[in-house]
């Protein structure tokens, strides 16, 4: 059953896609919007299937789903001002706004990365990771626990999850 709530479909490998995530999640005050990868278990099973080879990130407002530049139009219609300002950009031709996404999600891992790091519940992440945020250690020894981590980020996490939000707002 699809939740009555905003859900947020985004690409799970694209660190652009994670980074925009964590910035949504900041904003969202009501706390109402929820996400998933379009990699996810959540995503196959309720994502409409002519929308699951979409290169696009995907957004339902509760009744209907939006793709490429009208599903950001929308998620930022669902945040609070002044981001629901930007909407008024959907006087702009749907190809020209189309043609600027595209042109973004084509070169977004060239630009950004790819690295499959998208959503981590808090409950998951291990204690002894905030000692790494202190730092307290030199550079070189920082920056090869950092390399550790990410190297073994899988074994630790699960594939999938490593930005911080609370359980209830991930689908899986």
């Amino acid at each position: 059953m699809m939740p009555s709530a905003p859900i947020l479909v985004f690409d799970g490998t694209c660190t652009l896609c994670n980074r925009s995530i964590q910035w949504v999640y900041s904003k969202d005050q009501s706390e109402r919007i929820l996400f998933t990868s379009l990699q996810s278990q959540w995503a196959h099973d309720n994502i409409p299937s002519h929308l699951r080879n979409v290169n696009s990130v995907l957004f339902f407002d509760g009744i209907e789903w939006y793709t490429k530049s009208d599903a950001v139009l929308q998620l930022l219609h669902s945040l609070p001002r002044p981001w629901q300002s930007f909407y008024q950009l959907n006087i702009l031709p749907v190809a020209l706004r189309n043609a600027a996404y595209d042109l973004v999600a084509r070169f977004r891992y060239n630009f950004f990365g790819k690295g499959y790091c998208a959503l981590l519940p808090k409950d998951r992440i291990r204690p002894w990771q905030s000692f790494y945020q202190l730092n307290i250690l030199p550079v070189a020894l920082r920056n090869a626990a950092y390399d550790l981590i990410a190297r073994f980020r899988y074994n630790f996490f699960g594939k999938g999850y490593c930005a911080l939000l609370p359980k209830d707002r991930i689908l899986d």
